[in-house]
């Protein structure tokens, strides 16, 4: 069957290096548009992060954002689908991380909360993603409400240990996938990119073979495996590169183009 919709993770699949959409890409998605098929987004960023690249791709796309714990229209804010942390949960969260000393951040209301912005973390993905964060200081520790997401942020070689630990204690409890190799995202444990985008396409009545997913990291597996074709970039995460139905160029040789060229528009 035809390719209707298309998501597409942002960093490193839509974005290259240096954080841009290449012109032939953007011609490429309009081209689609043109065709009738819906691009949007899939990120584990958060809904405000994301609006400016879907307002260059789109008109009121329905982002998948927080690796699938909210999905929103872009133009209008319409929530179509909303899936925060229990309170409790992350409380507990927060507690674990305060006593191994592991810096995490939580997201709220569409707000990105820290501890300090003077923690190298915390200035390095304010500048990713392109966003404020609001310090609370030690009060940060016992900040309630539900989350959407909440994220952990270590050098690759800790994170590897400290997802182990977190797996093991919140087994069952919440999904834990890894974006990056230094980031371990934290989601309701009925949230991942292909829920959300099963539940878009239902919603726009397509069938999963009408669905094409691209993307680059663990967290991307999940949408890979349940959309009709899954496409890895070839700067993609072993995983994702593994349980991809395909595999096409990197981001910096505008794979995601490529495979929008090949699998949509030639089809």
């Amino acid at each position: 069957m035809a390719i209707r919709l298309v998501a597409v993770d942002l960093d490193d699949t839509l974005l290259d290096s240096g954080g841009t959409i290449s012109p032939r890409t953007l011609e490429t998605i309009a081209a689609c548009r043109r065709a009738g098929v819906t691009v949007t987004i899939a990120s584990g960023r958060m809904f405000c992060s994301l609006v400016p690249f879907a307002d260059r791709i789109g008109d009121n796309l329905p982002i998948i954002a927080y690796n699938g714990g909210l999905v929103r229209e872009s133009r209008t804010g319409h929530t179509l689908c909303h899936r925060p942390i229990d309170e409790t949960l992350a409380a507990e969260v927060l507690a674990l991380c305060r006593d191994r000393r592991w810096y995490v951040q939580t997201y709220l209301d569409d707000r990105l909360y820290v501890e300090s912005r003077d923690d190298d973390r915390a200035r390095a993905y304010e500048k990713l993603a392109d966003i404020t964060a609001v310090p609370l200081g030690d009060a940060y520790w016992d900040l309630r409400g539900e989350p959407t997401k909440m994220l952990l942020i270590d050098d690759a070689e800790r994170m590897a240990a400290i997802a182990a630990e977190m797996r093991e204690r919140f087994r069952g409890r919440l999904s834990l996938p890894r974006s990056k190799p230094g980031f371990l995202e934290v989601v309701d444990r009925g949230v991942d990119k292909g829920k959300a985008l099963a539940f878009l396409a239902d919603r726009m009545g397509l069938t999963r073979e009408e669905v094409m997913a691209v993307g680059d990291g663990e967290n991307d597996v999940a949408m890979l495996h349940w959309a009709g074709l899954g496409v890895a970039v070839a700067n993609g995460a072993a995983l994702a590169l593994e349980k991809a139905d395909v595999v096409t160029a990197s981001n910096d040789d505008e794979g995601l183009a490529q495979a929008l060229e090949r699998y949509v528009l030639t089809a």
